[in-house]
């Protein structure tokens, strides 16, 4: 999975996994989102979820829960007792942002270019787990997305503009997924429909 999974979506999913089919064998492992075709198409892993569509010829790529980008920032920031924040508002801040080349770095930077705005990166990280790292030892503010933000012990501010990210299964075009992962799909999207981020028309593939 996305590294930005790893944290709260992948591990409630996998626990109730468990729960349900206790003698079931798992396998998990973060991956960053170019190296899942390799792992899916060479069969060393059934299924992965993304954090963003994966485009590829020989593989699906389903969309099932939507999540939103936020600012963290540690609790004693001067910006941590506002409702919301907007990018403007960030102009001139210490930020920490995703890397350019990386997707959530491209869906950032494709915001800020819209809203005609210049956020400069103290330090640029590749997943969110860094950035909570960072943050936590004074380094300044950051855009990450909503599961790890809520797990980080960080200060949490929503931001104004609506920035989404479509959560994806992924898996061959080449064969069906197996019944474990089935299993795993229908808890994931059991769980996204709880939290009220499921993404309508989403069907479960046949067996």
């Amino acid at each position: 999975c996305s590294a930005s999974l790893s944290t709260v979506v992948l591990p409630t999913a996998l626990a109730q996994l468990k729960l349900e089919s206790p003698s079931l064998n798992i396998e998990w492992q973060t991956s960053l989102m170019n190296e899942m075709p390799n792992q899916i198409l060479s069969k060393k892993v059934d299924l992965s979820i993304a954090a963003l569509p994966v485009v590829h010829d020989h593989l699906h790529s389903q969309a099932f829960m939507r999540g939103r980008m936020v600012v963290v920032m540690a609790g004693d920031h001067p910006l941590a007792q506002q409702p919301v924040l907007s990018l403007q508002q960030l102009e001139g801040q210490p930020l920490l942002l995703f890397r350019p080349d990386m997707p959530f770095g491209q869906l950032l930077a494709q915001q800020i270019e819209h809203h005609g705005l210049h956020l400069h990166s103290l330090l640029s990280f590749t997943n969110a787990v860094e950035a909570v790292a960072l943050v936590k030892q004074g380094m300044g503010l950051s855009i990450i997305d909503e599961f790890v933000a809520q797990d980080s012990g960080l200060t949490v501010v929503p931001l104004a503009e609506e920035i989404y990210f479509d959560i994806s299964f992924v898996y061959s075009r080449f064969e069906p997924p197996s019944q474990a992962a089935l299993h795993l799909m229908r808890v994931l999207r059991a769980q996204a429909v709880n939290v009220g981020r499921a993404i309508a028309g989403f069907e479960l593939p046949n067996s």
